[in-house]
């Protein structure tokens, strides 16, 4: 299973492949894979709609934001759909692992925030995105824990109440050292069925209870029902 032959051709090929399928159906943005890493964003598309609208309508901003709030999904909302991701990721390479009998865990990280978007360059044009929220989501991944989700605390407090009525348990982990950031809160959602990804070494408490519905866009609540963080 160490060659390269599996783990590109077959292994990565499938993951890759599945994820890809998972981001079409929550309508979230891949901007690049990696070797084994893969990025991905979302509300983009929404803030480069808002924008175009702004342009091209005569109307006023309220009146431009009436007309288009039933379409145009929130901060909560797309991070919600992020975290639901997060979750069908892992399952997606759950279910692949047992298709050529392995078992390869992947560490998730999260953060919300403004990015630049765009493309630059002459030769072998990509669209990327730039900004401490690109950079704080990469330390949330690699400082974090495999099997586990991991997110700061400004995205917690973004969809806390979202994810205490899907009942998805929610750890936290406390002020662990961030490369370049100092000390950071995060939070840890479990990913992985496997037993051995336990955190009790990290010192992660439990916030909610260990119920969890099943992931689907039906669970998603809808725009009134993801209300704010208490603080």
């Amino acid at each position: 299973v160490n060659q390269p032959s599996f783990l590109i051709g077959l292994f990565l090929r499938d993951v890759f492949s599945a994820w890809d399928q998972l981001l079409l159906l929550r309508d979230i943005d891949k901007i690049k894979t990696i070797g084994d890493a893969f990025m991905a964003v979302g509300g983009i598309e929404e803030n480069q709609e808002r924008a175009s609208r702004k342009e091209v309508s005569g109307n006023s901003p309220d009146e431009n934001n009436k007309s288009n709030s039933s379409s145009q999904r929130s901060a909560k909302e797309v991070t919600l759909e992020m975290i639901l991701l997060a979750l069908e990721m892992q399952q997606a390479l759950n279910v692949i692992n047992k298709r050529y009998n392995v078992k390869f865990n992947c560490r998730i990280g999260i953060h919300t925030g403004p990015v630049i978007a765009g493309v630059i360059g002459m030769k072998k044009f990509s669209f990327d995105v730039w900004g401490d929220a690109v950079n704080t989501a990469s330390r949330m991944e690699s400082h974090g824990i495999p099997g586990y989700l991991q997110f700061s605390s400004h995205t917690y407090k973004e969809v806390k109440s979202a994810l205490s009525s899907l009942g998805i348990p929610v750890l936290y982990r406390g002020k662990i050292g961030v490369k370049g950031k100092g000390k950071m809160k995060t939070y840890l959602i479990q990913m992985s069925e496997d037993e051995n990804a336990a955190v009790a070494d990290t010192g992660a408490a439990a916030i909610d209870g260990p119920r969890r519905q099943p992931i689907s866009k039906a669970n998603v609540p809808p725009t009134g029902d993801v209300s704010s963080a208490e603080k």
